[in-house]
């Protein structure tokens, strides 16, 4: 069995305020420390895979903060789906296997744009291994679709946190937290 995770990258530095408008809204979740510029939020009902909730989570953020919210889905290992927020709006949306949940449709990365991607968090130089990344259709390349969500963190220069890791992870064992201890987590309830 594969991982399966969802998370929120948000680029602000001010997990407080990613906090408090996640708690407003009644959600639950975790929030990391900031990290290059970046804050990381696993949301509880997002981690059920639940693509409606991490649209109604990264509008939100991207609308109260200002900023651009990366929302990350990771099926099974088979699946990356991600959703690009600016202005709380999907801006932008990629999907590794489009086939895979319905059997019909191309079995190679659909959307993605590279460029906004990376302009969003300021990463222009980024572009061109996005791309990269974003079009492989190498199995060797990615074995897994969490290989692939790392190298466009790493690519991104976004918190190593969110690879990886979803809420039902943290409250199971928070000992795998990469780079983070559990206590310096923000819990929103």
């Amino acid at each position: 069995m594969g991982c399966f995770y969802t998370n929120l990258t948000v680029g602000s530095d001010d997990a407080d305020a990613v906090a408090d408008a996640l708690r407003d809204a009644g959600r639950t979740a975790f929030v990391t420390p900031p990290s290059d510029g970046s804050v990381v939020v696993f949301d509880q009902q997002c981690d059920e895979q639940d693509e409606a909730q991490l649209a109604i989570v990264g509008k939100l953020l991207s609308n109260k903060l200002n900023a651009p919210v990366l929302g990350v889905i990771i099926h099974d290992d088979d699946v990356l789906l991600w959703q690009l927020y600016l202005d709380g709006q999907i801006r932008d949306s990629y999907d590794s296997c489009p086939a895979y949940f319905s059997g019909v449709g191309p079995e190679f990365p659909q959307g993605g744009d590279a460029r906004l991607l990376a302009e969003s968090f300021n990463r222009p130089a980024a572009m061109i291994e996005l791309e990269s990344v974003l079009r492989s259709v190498n199995p060797d390349q990615y074995v897994s679709e969490m290989d692939r969500h790392e190298a466009i963190v790493s690519a991104l220069k976004l918190p190593s946190v969110s690879v990886g890791m979803g809420y039902t992870y943290i409250e199971q064992d928070p000992s795998e937290l990469e780079g983070v201890l559990f206590e310096d987590l923000i819990r929103v309830v």
